[in-house]
C-alpha cells in the first residue's frame, strides 16, 4: 500500500509507529518515575507528531482539493497539483487519456452505424436501377456501359452495404479495381494502375485491413496528383510485409506536393491535431484513413507521405499483420 502523498510505503511506518507505542507503554509500566519514562514519552509524542504530519496533513489537503474541485474552483489539472498526488496524478491522467480515446472510438463507431442505417433506407433501389441499366446496355451491345455500371454497382455495394469494419486485402483490392474502372471510363483511359505483391504467398487472403483504407488514397492520388498532369498518369500499389507489419505503398507519378504542404501534412498525420485544410482541401482523405488506423491499432501505425514536385507522391500505409483470429478482438 502506498501513501497518499507519494511513493513511500505505509506498512513499514505503521509497524514502526505501533512498535514505538508498545515499547513506550511497557517502559511506563516498568519505570513509572524515571528519566527513561520522560524519554520514551517524548519519543512517543514525536512519533505521533511525525505520523500526523506524514499521513493526516496530505489527507486533509486531498479533502480540501476535492471540495474545491467539486465547487468548480479548480480544474482537474489544478486538483492533481494542489493535492500533491504525484503517482496518482500520473494514473488518473493516463486513465483520462485512455477514456477519451475509448470514447472517441465509440463515437466514431456509433456515427458509422448511424450512417450505415441511413444508407440502408432503400439501397436495393440503387442496385436494381444500376442492374437495369447494365441489362439494357448488354442487350444493345454497349459493353463499355455494362462494365462501368457493374463496377459502379459493386463499388456502392461494398462501400455502403457491407457490414464489418475489417476486410481481407483481397476485398479491398477488388474495391480499388472497381473504382479504377469507373475512373478509366470517366477520363478515357488516361490513367493506369499496377499492383505489385507476392500472389504465391497468399497475402491477399491471409491478412486483413480496415475497410476503405486504400480506395480513398487512390482517389486522392487521382484528384490531387494526376488530374492536373497533362500527360497520362499511373498509380502503383505495392504491398509488402515484415515480421510484424503490413506495408502498403500507393504511388502516383503526378505533379507532387510542395515541401511546405508536405511537411504540414506529415505533421498533421503524426500528431493529435484536428484536420486542417492544406491547399485545395488537400488531405481530408489522408487524415480520415490515418485517424481510423491509429484508433484501431495505436500511434505507431498510420500514414506517412513522400513526395517530390513534378515527380510524384508515395503514400505509405503501415499496419499490423492482422489474421483471421485477430478480427473479433479488434471489432469488439
Amino acid at each position: 500500500m502506498r501513501s497518499p502523498g507519494g511513493g513511500k510505503r505505509i506498512f513499514p511506518f505503521a509497524v514502526l509507529f505501533l512498535c514505538v507505542i508498545i515499547l513506550s507503554l511497557v517502559i511506563l509500566m516498568i519505570f513509572p518515575n524515571s528519566f527513561s519514562t520522560l524519554f520514551f514519552v517524548g519519543l512517543f509524542l514525536s512519533t505521533l507528531l511525525f505520523f500526523f504530519i506524514w499521513f493526516f496533513i496530505p489527507v486533509y489537503r486531498l479533502e480540501k482539493s476535492i471540495d474545491k474541485y467539486m465547487k468548480n474552483e479548480i480544474s482537474y489539472e489544478g486538483f492533481y497539483q494542489e493535492a500533491n498526488l504525484s503517482q496518482l496524478s500520473d494514473v488518473l491522467i493516463k486513465f483520462k487519456d485512455d477514456f477519451n480515446k475509448g470514447f472517441e472510438t465509440s463515437i466514431l463507431n456509433q456515427q458509422a452505424e448511424i450512417n450505415y442505417l441511413h444508407q440502408q433506407i432503400n439501397p436495393h433501389f440503387l442496385y436494381n436501377s444500376l442492374e437495369s441499366i447494365r441489362g439494357n446496355a448488354i442487350i444493345k451491345g454497349e459493353d463499355g456501359i455494362a462494365e462501368m455500371t457493374e463496377a459502379l454497382a459493386t463499388f456502392f455495394r461494398y462501400s455502403i452495404s457491407q457490414k464489418g469494419s475489417i476486410v481481407t486485402l483481397e476485398e479491398e483490392i477488388e474495391n480499388v479495381r472497381n473504382y479504377f474502372i469507373i475512373q478509366q471510363y470517366r477520363f478515357n483511359n488516361k490513367y493506369s494502375i499496377d499492383y505489385i505483391f507476392d500472389e504465391e504467398d497468399g497475402i491477399l487472403k491471409k491478412y486483413f485491413i480496415p475497410k476503405l483504407t486504400m480506395q480513398p488514397i487512390v482517389e486522392n492520388a487521382i484528384y490531387h496528383g494526376l488530374e492536373k498532369k497533362v500527360e497520362k498518369g499511373k498509380v502503383t500499389i505495392r504491398i509488402t510485409q515484415t515480421d510484424l507489419r503490413l506495408i502498403i505503398n500507393i504511388v502516383d507519378d503526378g505533379i507532387g506536393i510542395p515541401k511546405d504542404k508536405l511537411d504540414s501534412l506529415n505533421d498533421m498525420l503524426s500528431s493529435d491535431r484536428e484536420f486542417e485544410t492544406v491547399g485545395e482541401n488537400h488531405g481530408i482523405a489522408l487524415y480520415n484513413v490515418n485517424k481510423r488506423i491509429k484508433l484501431y491499432f495505436g500511434e505507431k501505425y498510420g500514414l506517412f507521405i513522400f513526395s517530390t514536385v513534378n515527380i510524384g507522391t508515395d503514400v505509405e500505409i503501415v499496419l499490423p499483420l492482422i489474421t483471421n483470429k485477430d478480427i473479433r478482438q479488434i471489432e469488439d
